[in-house]
């Protein structure tokens, strides 16, 4: 008789800090270190990140884990700038070594403005042009430090490993957010505490009996 294969679930939650750095490439790159009169950012080439993820474990398998992750992060501090982002990933485990490949979208807020390149490869911004005349540039929109806050959306894609300690869990992954002004490459690290259900239940369990051992003493 055949029985119906059962994915043991273990429902875990595991948040934790998170740390480390990111940097454009490309284009990107080369606006975000311009001075401000170049229409520039005047950042440095490498930023600072932190904040926090929350991590939700919903099946175990064996040696294969699937979670849901939210990463939220600041950076852009060291240049006194604050960039914030948000990305929300699938996220598989695999293998006693704890290898982890995840994907899923990424947004961040940026400064963009409309604009044109001449035929100089200068580039001006839509009201820098006569208006009596008819603009022959392709009117395009990139980064610029004159420009309004929008949100910026794209893919990521992370590879990771975790290193166990007991409880202790420490993550570190690596990362690229492909974009077509430039693509963003980082890493990071975090640690949480993780405890199975079944294993607080025990602690609390066992807090309760001492209690109530103590109450009759």
């Amino acid at each position: 008789m055949m029985y119906p294969f059962k994915v043991q679930k273990n429902a875990l939650k595991l948040n934790g800090p998170r740390m480390g750095f990111s940097m454009l490439t490309g284009e990107a790159l080369k606006i975000m270190m311009d001075k401000k009169s170049a229409v520039g950012f005047e950042m440095f080439p490498v930023n600072f990140q932190f904040g926090w993820q929350q991590a939700f474990q919903y099946i175990s398998a064996g040696n294969f884990q699937a979670l849901i992750e939210n990463f939220f992060l600041i950076g852009g501090l060291e240049s006194g700038r604050f960039i914030p982002s948000y990305s929300p990933l699938f996220s598989f485990r695999f293998g006693k070594g704890a290898w982890e490949f995840a994907f899923g979208p990424t947004f961040r807020l940026i400064q963009e403005a409309d604009g044109y390149y001449d035929s100089e490869n200068n580039w001006h911004l839509t009201n820098e042009w006569n208006p009596m005349y008819n603009n022959p540039y392709t009117i395009e929109k990139r980064l610029d430090s004159r420009g309004s806050t929008s949100l910026s959306t794209g893919p990521i894609i992370a590879f990771g490993k975790t290193f166990h300690s007991g409880y202790l869990n420490i993550r570190l992954n690596i990362y690229v957010a492909p974009r077509k002004d430039g693509t963003k490459i980082g890493a990071n690290f975090g640690f949480n505490i993780q405890k199975k259900d079944n294993a607080i239940a025990k602690e609390r369990a066992k807090a309760n009996r001492d209690k109530l051992s103590m109450c009759f003493d």
